[in-house]
């Protein structure tokens, strides 16, 4: 499981090679690490407009040339030979063209970061591939051996696991780095964020609670009765009001901070409430810092609330502060795949 898609990315990495083996400046081959024979990853163009695919560390060589056993063998099984050739049909026939797509992706992805001036560079790569593998190390307890067999399954050696790990960085990188520099922080964005950080007035409310659900009592009715009790006995003595979350509140989350909600943001159309829009409006509703209101329904219970302090931040004062938070963030999801639809869209593919 630690290393579930590297048979994924070893496949595309493979269709990539069969797809363009007729290309001049396509070169794939073996490279010898330790006196074992490696596959290496094709170097897939050169120069301005021509996208570099490569994760070997020194030259890539033509598999007609380089294989020791043989021009064009791969392997030999029981004196048989297994080609280059054979193996390439072998992948087509197996894989078809799933993978060609998110071969284009990458193709396209590089020929923008070419025309941005983006790069990224090999040792940072590096780094970032040493970082990553002793993260894998540390999830299996420090055992390294454990990691090596993991790798060894995959039919690598620790040189062409890194180099399938760079491999597979690189591109990511570009990509994130082209989202970076060309991404335009909408006015919409912006307003999402806001409501997520303060609410959808901009109004952060810290409110505490005790909350009956319905389920743990005999019935609904039992549980209103017991809210009531609570309320009445607040409304008598509001100092204890800690003291009885610890004796009524059947909402763990709340109770171990004595039913203390630090920053309390009504749901909006962008985001969902807490506790629901009956709860919301109750707090809205609430005029003085001090204030109780209960009992109010929601579809899980009910509850006595207080409010403790509210706060109004308003749009203008931090909307640039958060395009600059926006516009620094990594991107997400979504982000990539816009942006790939994009790159699509503008370009010329003939099938």
């Amino acid at each position: 499981m630690l290393f579930r898609e590297a048979q994924r990315v070893v496949a595309m990495l493979a269709l990539a090679t069969l797809t363009f083996v007729t290309s001049a400046t396509v070169g794939c081959g073996a490279l010898s690490v330790g006196g074992e024979e490696e596959s290496v990853v094709p170097a897939i163009g050169e120069g301005p407009g021509s996208p570099v695919f490569t994760a070997s560390d020194g030259p890539v060589e033509d598999a007609v040339t380089a294989g020791h056993l043989g021009p064009g063998i791969l392997a030999r099984l029981d004196g048989e030979a297994i080609t280059d050739a054979e193996y390439t049909r072998f992948l087509r026939a197996w894989e078809g063209m799933r993978l060609f797509s998110d071969f284009i992706d990458q193709r396209l992805v590089e020929r923008r970061a070419a025309a941005l001036g983006i790069t990224v560079a090999d040792d940072e790569l590096d780094r970032l591939v040493d970082a990553d593998i002793a993260k894998e190390i540390e999830q299996v307890r420090g055992d390294t051996a454990r990691h090596e067999r993991s790798v060894a399954r995959l039919n690598h050696t620790s040189g062409s696991y890194r180099r399938w790990k760079r491999f597979r960085l690189r591109p990511q990188l570009l990509l994130d780095r082209c989202i970076e520099a060309t991404r335009e922080i909408s006015n919409d964005e912006v307003r999402a964020r806001f409501e997520e950080m303060f609410g959808a007035e901009g109004i952060i409310h810290q409110v505490r609670h005790i909350m009956i659900y319905k389920n743990k009592h005999s019935s609904p009715e039992a549980a209103l009765d017991r809210c009531q009790e609570v309320m009445r006995k607040l409304e008598e003595e509001p100092e204890r009001f800690a003291e009885w979350v610890k004796e009524y509140s059947d909402h763990a989350p709340t109770r171990r901070n004595d039913g203390v909600i630090t920053s309390y943001r009504p749901g909006s159309p962008r985001r969902r409430s807490l506790f629901g829009e009956e709860f919301d409006r109750a707090v809205t509703a609430i005029e003085n810092v001090g204030e109780l209101r209960g009992p109010i329904e929601t579809e899980w219970g009910y509850h006595v609330i207080q409010l403790l302090d509210r706060n109004q931040t308003s749009l203008e004062d931090v909307a640039e502060s958060i395009r600059s938070e926006l516009e620094k963030q990594p991107p997400t999801p979504r982000e990539r795949r816009r942006f790939r639809q994009l790159l699509r869209r503008d370009a010329k593919i003939e099938r």
